[in-house]
């Protein structure tokens, strides 16, 4: 009877011990959403510094030049809703897998990296207006037997992992096998080097590839975009102060002409507004 007695005392202990770990991890959790910085526009005037992150590996939208100076169409838009806001500006580089998730723990305040909206992004985050529009091709080597993203049956497809076009070639399906690199350079060098047969790329930064890099004219674009997604900057969701100086940017520059001008001076030719 004792040792029964002894049994039944150990297991109401444990059972009295998970509860409270239950109850502890539950208490830490909500303590830690409640201390999530929200990086109103307020604070960010307060601190005197928007901090914009971006992968910093997308051209032409974000990437470092010789002297390793972001450079791109989304800096030139950074520099412009800071001057907006009265504020300097500093630029945070990180894979574009781990972004969002950033700008939700508050450790910046935008993310731009050209970003295309999906319905999973957009229920994670807010999006600007749009500030341009793009779909996915695949980029291949010429005279290959490639189509399009409707067509990858037996090839190796590269894709960034965490983008628009990961998820786009994720639902085709029908690919022999997927790989996924955290930017651009990285899918680029395996595309020169054979180890992918084509790339899912936005036309924008395919085109840039064709044009600019060395080896570009070996490769060429294969389909037409497949499912135009509006592109905008990242918001936390709930900080419609931020969201409307932002808005003001994309709106002014619409009315001005500076949204046709920074697309033909980064793209070579204008997008849809």
């Amino acid at each position: 009877m004792k040792k029964i007695y002894l049994c039944m005392l150990i297991v109401f202990l444990l059972v009295l011990s998970a509860c409270g770990s239950a109850s502890n991890s539950g208490s830490s959790t909500n303590s830690e959403q409640k201390n999530v910085k929200k990086n109103t526009l307020s604070e960010i005037k307060k601190r005197g510094k928007l901090v914009i992150a971006t992968s910093g590996n997308f051209r032409p939208f974000t990437f470092t030049d010789t002297s390793t100076n972001l450079k791109g169409y989304d800096i030139d838009w950074g520099n412009q809703i800071a001057k907006h806001i009265g504020v300097k500006v500093e630029y945070v580089t990180g894979d574009l897998s781990g972004l969002l998730a950033g700008l939700n723990a508050g450790k910046y305040d935008l993310v731009m990296s050209g970003l295309l909206e999906t319905p999973q992004r957009k229920a994670a985050v807010d999006f600007s207006e749009t500030y341009y529009k793009d779909g996915t091709i695949l980029v291949a080597k010429k005279g290959s037997n490639v189509k399009d993203v409707n067509h990858m049956a037996g090839k190796i497809i590269g894709v960034i992992s965490g983008s628009a076009q990961n998820q786009d070639v994720t639902a085709i399906g029908g690919y022999k096998q997927l790989k996924e690199y955290p930017g651009n350079s990285e899918a680029l060098s395996d595309l020169k080097s054979g180890r992918i047969e084509a790339y899912a790329v936005t036309k924008i930064a395919a085109t840039d590839f064709l044009k600019n890099d060395p080896e570009g004219s070996k490769f060429r674009i294969f389909g037409e975009p497949y499912k135009m997604h509006d592109a905008g900057i990242a918001i936390m969701k709930n900080n419609p102060t931020l969201k409307k100086v932002v808005d003001e940017v994309v709106q002014q520059n619409k009315k001005d002409g500076t949204y046709d001008k920074l697309s033909k001076k980064w793209f070579g030719f204008t997008v849809p507004k």
